[in-house]
């Protein structure tokens, strides 16, 4: 998914958290809305990373766009 904060409802059935992770869910049953996370190591630093748009297929801003077709005549 390009937003992985977005969920459909038939996807909440079989969305699962790992308990291993810095941020957990406060509640075990993960309701349509808002989540609250809790921080389960606080003190350490946390990594902070700015997310940007996907550049993918944006006309005359993609790397990766590709070139039009050659101009062709179509015969019958």
């Amino acid at each position: 998914m390009s937003n992985p904060a977005r969920v459909t409802w038939k996807q909440q059935a079989v969305l699962s958290f790992e308990k291993t992770q810095r941020y957990v869910p406060v509640k075990a049953k993960l309701c349509p809305g808002v989540v609250m996370l809790r921080d389960t190591t606080p003190k350490e630093d946390e990594d902070i990373v700015e997310s940007a748009a996907p550049k993918i297929g944006v006309p005359g801003i993609s790397d990766d766009e590709p070139e039009p077709p050659e101009p062709f005549e179509f015969l019958r």
